[in-house]
């Protein structure tokens, strides 16, 4: 549609991006190389310190075209103006500290190689638990997953109230999950209903973190 219309298409892949790493499960990601620009947050599953933000464009004379703005009060950049990199012509922000440093020195250091097991894995653990939890009497996954994010949701036994109790129920296991502080997730709502939303992001997730986190979750539903 975009370009039938002469429109800018822009794919926000912040999180989900990473799954490029992977040859199992880049395939997620079918036809965004078609955008005009992608937007990549490499301290989500690249695992960079915060902040690092990419925003990758095709064509950087329009994006240079939005954002430059001239003045007399600052100074050209040396050289040919069209083979100099001044990152205040490409954003709105003037003065920025090397953020692409950091970046860098991550996928040298770790290679592409350790990423893609780090995704592969992270699919792997949010499936497994994804199965446990469908298993189990009482709750229920919104959907089969396409990233390492589940959505889940639990339904008490004697349950017959409205819809909004339901959410509400949900709400309410989430903050009774979070309270000690060993795990945080958030209540996502999706057809038409909140569902508590799970996202396995860190490095340092493993089958025993997220062992305790479904013994922790049964428990506290057990509880309401």
């Amino acid at each position: 549609i975009c370009a039938h219309e002469n429109l800018w298409f822009h794919a926000d892949a912040a999180f989900g991006g990473g799954a490029a790493m992977s040859g199992t499960h880049r395939k997620v990601l079918t036809g965004i190389e078609r955008a005009d620009s992608v937007t990549i947050d490499p301290h989500k599953w690249l695992f960079v310190p915060f902040e690092a933000g990419v925003c990758l464009v095709r064509d950087g004379v329009a994006l240079r075209r939005a954002f430059d703005t001239p003045a007399t009060y600052i100074p050209a950049s040396p050289g040919r103006e069209e083979e100099a990199v001044d990152f205040r012509k490409y954003g709105i922000q003037g003065s920025r500290g090397f953020l692409g440093l950091k970046i860098w020195m991550a996928l040298k250091e770790l290679g592409r190689e350790t990423y893609e097991r780090a995704v592969d894995e992270q699919y792997r653990l949010a499936r497994s638990l994804a199965d446990r939890i469908a298993a189990t009497p009482g709750f229920e996954v919104a959907a089969p997953l396409e990233m390492p994010i589940l959505c889940f949701r639990y339904r008490p036994p004697s349950f017959s109230g409205s819809d909004a109790k339901l959410d509400a129920v949900q709400v309410k296991l989430r903050e009774a999950l979070i309270r000690d502080g060993r795990f945080w997730v958030s209540v996502a709502y999706l057809k038409g209903g909140g569902w508590i939303r799970l996202h396995v992001i860190s490095y340092l997730t493993d089958d025993e973190v997220l062992d305790r986190f479904y013994r922790h979750c049964l428990q506290t539903a057990a509880q309401m």
